[in-house]
């Protein structure tokens, strides 16, 4: 499993990358290749990746430091209204295929979608609404 996490992680540092065709297909991948192979993945490890994959890509929401990921402003609102969205509207649609072994992330998965009220942003804070 070691070994499917370092892939795992690999394409969640490329969906964070400002250049925008490599992150969007590596977000794809990402979740195409969870939903695909995720029956085998044991509690413990999708508490794994939960907490050092998916999470972390939404760490711009929390976190000021990691707003230094992007150039500028202009790339990270274009990030946050496109990547981020499709990485929601992904990790909502994993969540809930897999909702039996991720159940008990709920409290995580509502923390997100909390940080994503409070953005001044219209795209992401409408997200919520349109979603649920």
């Amino acid at each position: 499993m070691q070994a499917g996490l370092r892939i795992i992680e690999s394409l969640t540092v490329s969906v964070c990358d400002s250049n925008f065709f490599p992150h969007y297909r590596a977000l794809n991948y990402l979740f195409d290749t969870l939903k695909k192979y995720g029956l085998r993945y044991s509690e413990e490890f999708w508490d794994v990746i939960c907490r050092q994959v998916l999470f972390p890509i939404f760490g711009v929401l929390k976190s000021k430091s990691d707003v230094s990921k992007f150039a500028n402003q202009e790339d990270m609102s274009v990030w946050l209204s496109t990547t981020m969205i499709q990485a929601l509207r992904n990790l909502v649609d994993l969540f809930t295929y897999y909702f039996e072994t991720l159940g008990n992330m709920i409290e995580g998965i509502l923390d997100l979608l909390g940080s994503c009220l409070c953005q001044g942003k219209k795209a992401v804070s409408l997200f919520d609404i349109y979603y649920f």
